[in-house]
């Protein structure tokens, strides 16, 4: 790894360690003033500090974020995407920062709300009808958070749609043990016939789909949804349900489209048109597309409609067409 990149990326992840190790010290003094009777002064202290560790970890995974972009990058344009493993290992890149959100969501804005003195209504408390409204007018976010107020918030998210952090579609006993080791996020494991009878399916961080039937992709496009950052796919796949997907989320940085995407040489112009477009999303970093089974001629077309319609950079690695930002963001 680049040596400035390789020290960003250490510094990052020190530093937003080093303020969760702290917040786990101070976490148990929070916890026990929540029902010990307290001063005002104390009370608007307690809520003083609980902001700052809130700003303050927010920020931290800002920068690590940042970083994580970089090296995306850095890694697919020096053809070393097996690297990417550095980016899901224990306490490193994404799992450092689903566990900081993780602990801003669900502990430190908590008791901030419970030390603002607000005094919310039991949600077992709401006539029945009323519960089942507010669940459904609940924005998917807000869901999310929604999940962890108790065991009967969750009966009802389950009720409304499938959420899931890292789905995998499993067709067979040999795809499910290749999934298993891959170990990102825990995916959330579901046979191909459950699939198919879903309405809906909310994603939070990385879509996966590797399949060879086409039905499969069709019900994608129908109950695919969420905040994913991450889309690859595989397999019978058209070029509509790829950029379908793509757009399917607003927070998406990352495609991978891989063996199997059909597309003919009169969809070309096209299917550049839509990447164009979706190069143009606020968050978007990278597209890496495999262009392997196609006429020889799409690679350099490709490439000089993004270079000139964009200001991204169009290379190839090997079967590979990487098209990212460049240069790297600060």
């Amino acid at each position: 790894m680049d040596p400035i990149l390789q020290q960003k990326y250490i510094y990052v992840h020190y530093h937003l360690i080093s303020l969760l190790r702290k917040w786990k010290q101070e976490e148990p003094y929070f916890n026990s003033r929540v029902t010990a009777t307290i001063s005002p002064a104390l009370r608007r202290t307690i809520v003083l500090r609980l902001s700052c560790f809130l700003l303050q970890i927010n920020n931290a995974v800002i920068r690590l974020t940042r970083v994580i972009d970089n090296v995306q990058i850095f890694l697919a344009t020096k053809q070393r995407h097996n690297i990417t493993v550095l980016l899901h290992q224990h306490n490193c890149g994404y799992n450092l920062k689903d566990t900081a959100c993780t602990i801003t969501r669900t502990k430190i804005e908590v008791l901030l709300e419970k030390f603002k003195e607000t005094e919310p209504i039991p949600f077992e408390m709401l006539p029945y009808d009323f519960q089942n409204r507010l669940v459904a007018l609940l924005s998917p976010s807000d869901l999310i958070r929604f999940k962890f107020a108790g065991k009967t918030a969750l009966k009802y998210v389950h009720r409304r749609g499938m959420f899931s952090k890292c789905p995998q579609v499993i067709e067979s006993s040999s795809h499910y043990n290749d999934v298993k080791k891959t170990g990102r996020y825990g995916p959330d494991i579901i046979s191909k016939s459950r699939f198919l009878k879903l309405d809906t399916w909310h994603i939070i961080f990385e879509l996966y789909l590797f399949t060879n039937t086409p039905k499969m992709f069709d019900h994608a496009v129908k109950i695919f949804s969420g905040e994913y950052f991450y889309v690859s796919l595989e397999g019978a796949f058209t070029w509509k349900h790829a950029i379908h997907l793509m757009n399917a989320s607003k927070r998406i940085k990352y495609a991978i489209l891989r063996n199997g995407m059909q597309i003919d040489a009169f969809d070309y112009d096209d299917f550049f048109e839509a990447v164009v477009k979706w190069l143009e999303k606020e968050h978007t970093i990278m597209l890496d597309l495999d262009w392997s089974a196609y006429h020889f001629a799409f690679p350099s077309q490709f490439m000089e409609y993004i270079n000139s319609q964009t200001s991204f950079n169009a290379i190839i690695n090997f079967n590979y067409i990487s098209v990212f930002k460049h240069p790297p963001f600060d």
